[in-house]
């Protein structure tokens, strides 16, 4: 699924729909006195459960994908998917830069997603070193066009009505995601690409959902550039910022995220010190180089940056990257970065807690 990336927003924050207390205790979150009822399905297999409530950019209602743990693991994976983005007239309607974003993402783009990208890699059950293989998993597909960070319910794109609305449809998510898995020991929120900034921008409000029961993030290929690489003045850094409705979903509490998105990273990890955050990054990363037009050497740079503020100071914050030029790792287990550790041994230690897990880098 190719990414032709976006970048550099503000990030979604704000609690849906207040904020659980999972682990027993009062639910906060649907404090209204509504519970949506947990989704019941088939354990070991995907299935597709319609959200009418949900937008993609053409407005049509889209769902999500549920494959429970067949084996009684108490984990949760939450993944969002990679597609682009896209911010006006030109790149919505004319380049068409965001995957199922006129289209649409309904059963039978699931069914082919199911039977490809979910069959292999991290999902893959079968594979007996698969860290994740007892999870159950939920997959996000993505057709807003906003990297899962907008809430504008209508914009004219040159005469073609359209919304970028991937922060809501999060929060509807997470109104039956919560009550599905009340057990969940931990929950990895995960995300590739545009879906790699969805994680990061959810993550405040993800954790506020389930209360006490840890959420982890892993961000693959979803780094935002600092102003010193991409200043937040540009116009399609203004454009994204205004047709998406960022202002709505910035982290209130963030007091320099709108001088610098990446400053996320440290507010996140200064928000939640005991929970893991991983960065997964081509050093030259030629999709988000693209994006932001820049060269790879400027990415790399601005990816040093991002390492050097946001990352080592950190003991929960590690990064894996690999040398020379590509996007997106997830899919890919095997990789083998710096020393000789696979992608798969660097995400083992993290989800084990082990002290000795540490960055992978050239």
């Amino acid at each position: 699924m190719p990414d032709n990336a976006f970048l550099r927003i503000a990030f979604a924050f704000a609690l849906v729909a207040h904020g659980p207390a999972i682990a027993g205790g009062p639910d906060a979150i649907f404090a209204d006195g509504f519970d949506p009822a947990p989704i019941v399905a088939p354990s070991g297999t995907w299935t597709w459960v319609p959200f009418p409530e949900t937008r993609c950019g053409n407005n049509s209602a889209t769902g999500l994908g549920i494959n429970p743990s067949p084996s009684g693991g108490t984990r949760v994976v939450v993944f969002l998917d990679e597609g682009g983005g896209c911010w006006d007239a030109t790149t919505c309607i004319a380049l068409q830069t965001a995957t199922n974003y006129n289209s649409g993402y309904g059963q039978a783009k699931f069914a082919n997603d199911a039977a490809s990208f979910l069959a292999a890699g991290f999902f893959d059950r079968t594979r007996v070193s698969n860290p994740f293989r007892d999870d159950s998993f939920v997959f996000l597909p993505y057709c807003s066009g906003d990297v899962f960070a907008g809430n504008n319910p209508s914009i004219n794109y040159a005469g073609n009505i359209r919304s970028h609305l991937g922060y809501a449809n999060v929060g509807a998510y997470l109104e039956r995601i919560v009550p599905t898995f009340r057990g969940a020991s931990r929950v990895i929120l995960a995300g590739s690409s545009a879906g790699g900034f969805g994680a990061t921008f959810n993550w405040s409000r993800t954790q506020a959902a389930f209360g006490n029961v840890r959420v982890d993030v892993i961000d693959d290929s979803g780094t935002f550039m600092p102003p010193a690489i991409v200043p937040v003045t540009t116009t399609a850094q203004q454009a994204r910022f205004n047709n998406w409705n960022l202002a709505a979903t910035i982290p209130a509490d963030c007091a320099t995220c709108a001088d610098g998105l990446d400053n996320i990273y440290a507010y996140n990890a200064q928000r939640f010190p005991n929970q893991r955050g991983a960065l997964l990054s081509f050093r030259n990363d030629t999709t988000l180089s693209a994006f932001y037009q820049i060269t790879t050497t400027q990415f790399a740079q601005g990816l040093d940056i991002v390492r050097a503020q946001h990352f080592d100071p950190f003991v929960t914050r590690r990064y894996f990257v690999l040398a020379g030029s590509g996007h997106v790792l997830f899919g890919n287990p095997a990789t083998v970065g710096a020393t000789g550790t696979t992608l798969e041994q660097f995400l083992t230690q993290m989800l084990n807690d082990d002290p000795n897990w540490v960055n992978v880098a050239p």
